[in-house]
């Protein structure tokens, strides 16, 4: 995501906007993965999310975060804005830690053909969320975890992104 044009600081006034915006993406992803039978598209397009969600916290909370998100000389890699997020310790352990399982899956996933991602997988990126993960590998059917691991994952993220930004305003 080294070219996203959409960056910008955020200000007061455009606050209601970006919650928007947020919830946008979140429906989106949503209906994306609901369409798709294949799990590491689902994989993807919620590593992209979040990466987009990182890079609004980035933007938000440094103050020329935007050469870290927009500068096309700054080649920054998720895992480069990750150690950057959580060194400014805005974020929740537990968010973080998934957030680096996340990338690792999403690196077997581009990396290695016909990755076939298990439960194994799954649960390394659900369990640094305990109990709550717990719940979920109860309560949901084998095909459905994965959909709801990461709706988990992209809605602390989000959430948290969306509290920090009205912090600042």
């Amino acid at each position: 995501m080294a070219n996203n044009n959409n960056s910008q600081k955020i200000e007061p006034s455009t606050q209601s906007q970006q919650s928007k915006k947020y919830s946008e993406d979140f429906i989106r992803f949503i209906k994306a993965a609901k369409e798709s039978d294949n799990l590491v598209t689902m994989v993807l397009r919620c590593h992209l999310l979040t990466e987009y969600y990182m890079d609004k916290l980035l933007v938000a909370a440094l103050s020329r975060g935007d050469i870290l998100v927009d500068d096309d000389r700054c080649r920054f890699m998720f895992s480069d804005k990750l150690f950057v997020v959580e060194s400014l310790n805005i974020l929740p352990r537990e968010i973080i830690d998934s957030l680096r399982k996340l990338n690792t899956l999403r690196n077997n996933c581009g990396h290695e053909q016909d990755y076939k991602i298990l439960e194994g997988d799954v649960d390394k990126i659900g369990s640094p969320f305990g109990l709550t993960y717990l719940k979920i590998k109860k309560e949901e059917p084998e095909k459905e975890l994965l959909f709801q691991t990461l709706m988990l994952i992209i809605a602390r993220l989000s959430g948290q992104v969306d509290k920090y930004i009205q912090s600042k305003s």
